[in-house]
């Protein structure tokens, strides 16, 4: 991808992404995983996940 979209993915990428699945959910033909298997990609090879976020809550409710 080029730069200038990837540049775009952290403003409008979960909308798009929010939209794409919602859209899907109420019927109409669109690749919803394929959307959020390429968005885990993305921000996984782009360093732009934050696994912290959801790992520190986790470890202090049960203490791990």
């Amino acid at each position: 991808m080029s730069d200038a979209l990837i540049s775009l993915i952290p403003t409008y990428g979960p909308w798009i992404i929010f939209g794409i699945v919602a859209f899907e959910s109420a019927g109409v033909p669109l690749p919803g995983e394929t959307i959020l298997i390429g968005a885990a990609f993305l921000a996984a090879t782009t360093a732009q996940i934050k696994i912290v976020i959801i790992d520190y809550p986790l470890r202090h409710a049960y203490g791990l």
